[in-house]
């Protein structure tokens, strides 16, 4: 199976970029997953902190699953 994605150079640039680092976009989502993660399971911070991590990590979730994507490789 192959996917083209086709853009109009010039004229598309912004597309075209998005398009091209998207990966990177996944990855940093993933990155900050993953450090909320860690401070409500391993790192000694207040419990006002890891309930915040928590907060902010379901609505990166249910952000990401409005949207049909994943950060889950």
């Amino acid at each position: 199976m192959k996917a083209i994605l086709e853009f109009t150079l010039p004229g598309d640039e912004q597309e075209h970029r998005d398009a091209i680092d998207a990966w990177k976009y996944k990855k940093l989502l993933g990155d900050i997953d993953n450090r909320m993660r860690n401070i409500m399971k391993y790192l000694d911070f207040p419990a006002d902190y890891k309930q915040c991590a928590q907060d902010l990590r379901e609505e990166l979730w249910a952000g990401l699953n409005d949207l049909g994507v994943t950060i889950d490789d």
